[in-house]
């Protein structure tokens, strides 16, 4: 498995200088999915490789084929436990530190303001003041027994 020691994903994805104090949501063969930390909203989620990956295009037939499978199922999850007014999906990977392939899914609240809708609801994740440790693991915990019975469902109906 690819890592690279200066990228912030692949410390955490190897269980150092972790994104999140929770374990992570969903731990796939070649995806997770962790809480972002700190962070001003629940439901800030980051859906990662496993492997480093610098680019879309450097994902090979495998990863994108799981990421398929459990990727529509991460937004149902999040509006079924926050009852989220949207859920938003970016992917970037530009920043410093963080030149690997991941999205952002974000369950945006009822009643967000309209000043940090769009790409300015990264206010949360940089300036917002944090939610606790203690309400993400709890969080956490509640959103993977969800999103792993949708994934279950989903493969049964196949």
């Amino acid at each position: 498995m690819k890592y690279l020691k200066s990228c912030r994903s692949c410390m955490s994805n190897k269980g150092e200088k972790r994104i999140s104090p929770a374990k992570p949501i969903y731990k796939g063969k070649y995806w997770r999915i962790e809480h972002a930390y700190p962070c001003g909203l629940k439901g800030w989620l980051i859906f990662l490789p496993n492997r480093h990956v610098g680019a879309l295009h450097e994902l090979t037939s495998n990863e994108m084929k799981e990421f398929g499978e459990i990727f529509p199922e991460i937004p149902k999850a999040l509006h079924k436990i926050l009852n989220c007014e949207k859920e938003y999906a970016i992917q970037l990977a530009e920043g410093t530190g963080f030149n690997h392939v991941h999205f952002h899914i974000i369950a945006k609240p009822k009643g967000t303001p309209k000043k940090y809708q769009g790409t300015e609801i990264f206010y949360y994740l940089a300036d917002a003041k944090s939610i606790s440790k203690e309400e993400i693991i709890s969080f956490c915990e509640k959103l993977s027994n969800v999103l792993y019975k949708f994934i279950k469902s989903e493969k049964l109906e196949k």
